[in-house]
């Protein structure tokens, strides 16, 4: 009585797992660039998202806030901190009888390999950064 074979190889499934394997590190590090790439040009959006309420804010009161809450934006803190990427804050802003009328909003990243990194806004729009502490 003949047997009938059927399935692989442990070999062939070896040479299946390697092939896999070396894909899976060829991409890895492509992937890990683009979702860092993807949180920064977040934080970008978001600190341009509180210059824009910061301009909101200053038509209303002549004054720029140093309270997130106080912005007519969502505040990008309010996410649970295990759940963002960035901590997000404002400058105080200088003495309302100086001539000086701007504001600093800065987001800084909380976790991972550029842990630390901060980005700045002002009135300007300009977003600068990465600054390292």
């Amino acid at each position: 009585m003949e047997h009938a074979t059927s399935g692989f190889s442990l070999a062939e499934v070896l040479v299946v797992l390697l092939i896999i394997s070396v894909l899976f590190i060829l991409v890895m590090p492509q992937y890990i660039d683009v979702a860092e790439n993807a949180r920064t040009k977040e934080a970008r959006a978001l600190l341009r998202l509180i210059r824009a309420g910061q301009e909101v804010y200053f038509s209303e009161y002549r004054v720029f806030s140093d309270d997130l809450n106080l912005l007519n934006i969502e505040n990008p803190n309010a996410r649970v901190e295990s759940q963002r990427d960035f901590s997000y804050s404002l400058a105080p802003p200088p003495p309302p009888d100086t001539l000086l009328e701007d504001f600093i909003a800065e987001a800084t990243r909380l976790r991972g390999a550029r842990e630390g990194d901060r980005y700045r806004i002002q009135k300007s729009g300009d977003v600068q950064g990465p600054f390292n502490p």
